[in-house]
């Protein structure tokens, strides 16, 4: 039981991976070194027969064993599990929840399947609530998430956040909530954005379009921008991208992948603007890209480094 249990959350993992569009070598190999096995591989296409896309995932898979592939009802409750939910024996096929809250912390992150059999993958310092009986509602309070939606015209997919709802039916998206600013783009399907206090539908949102929307509906125009649909939440790589940005934006951004923080030194050094692509595994390497970018030096301090610009050279 514990192992079928770890078999569907990992499923979740790799699923939300994988329909992230690129992959690296050493994850394609991990990929198939673990649905190599019987068990992994059943909990991977119950997750793909949720989404009804066993069809595709078959011609893929390793040969099918004895062990029927477990109904859609059994695979909601062990979703639920997977999600650290407690369902006792003989639960409903759609389990009460009292507001689950999920927390990342610096430098963490997490995949995570939901009830109803969506996935959700939550970037580095974040903090969300989810309640899922008769309607399926995200409260973001703070960070980034992508959304993998499992399709349900009866039950329209939520996520709150600042003074809007992001609604959905069967698509995936993602959402960032960093302050004030608040951004959704999309991969798959369609998105409305709703102004929460009066329900009124603001725009909508396709696959390979975004939006960074004002603090309040009204207060701004809110664009809609294109974006390449492998782009969004390439954060689920560990890769940064900024165009034209202020140093001090990108800074505050590395500061949640690392647990020794960077400061700027002076306000002209943080003011300026940068455009940078950045894989952030390693933070001594990255630190030294963009110092090389802006001129500046890295320097050690106690418990922090500081970005310093270097000296104007003599005439």
């Amino acid at each position: 039981m514990i192992r079928d249990e770890r078999a569907r959350e990992e499923a979740g993992q790799w699923f939300a991976i994988m329909r992230r569009g690129a992959t690296t070598l050493e994850e394609r190999k991990a990929f198939d070194r673990w649905r190599a096995d019987a068990t992994n591989q059943r909990a991977l296409d119950a997750m793909h027969e949720l989404w009804g896309e066993l069809a595709v995932l078959k011609t893929q898979a390793v040969p099918p064993v004895a062990r029927p592939v477990p109904s859609r009802r059994a695979f909601m409750v062990a979703a639920s599990v997977a999600a650290m939910v407690a369902v006792g024996t003989g639960a409903v096929l759609m389990p009460r929840l009292t507001m689950t809250e999920v927390r990342t912390g610096i430098g963490e992150q997490q995949t995570r399947a939901l009830p109803d059999g969506s996935v959700m993958a939550v970037n580095v310092d974040s903090r969300l609530q989810y309640d899922f009986d008769d309607r399926r509602r995200i409260r973001m309070d703070s960070g980034e998430a992508v959304f993998y939606v499992r399709k349900d015209p009866n039950r329209p997919f939520v996520v709150s956040a600042g003074a809007y709802d992001v609604r959905a039916v069967g698509t995936a998206f993602n959402v960032r909530r960093r302050g004030d600013a608040m951004e959704v783009s999309v991969s798959e399907g369609i998105v409305a954005i709703i102004d929460r206090e009066n329900g009124r539908e603001l725009m909508r949102l396709r696959a390979g379009e975004m939006s960074v929307l004002p603090p309040e509906p009204g207060q701004g125009r809110a664009a809609v921008l294109p974006v390449p649909v492998e782009s969004v939440a390439q954060w689920r790589m560990r890769v940064l991208e900024y165009d034209d940005v202020p140093v001090q934006a990108l800074i505050a951004e590395l500061n949640r992948f690392y647990d020794r923080p960077l400061r700027i030194d002076g306000t002209a050094l943080a003011n300026r603007r940068i455009t940078v692509r950045l894989r952030v595994e390693d933070r001594d390497r990255t630190l030294q890209t963009v110092a090389e970018l802006l001129d500046a030096r890295v320097e050690p301090g106690a418990g922090f480094d500081s970005l310093v610009a270097a000296p104007a050279s003599a005439s």
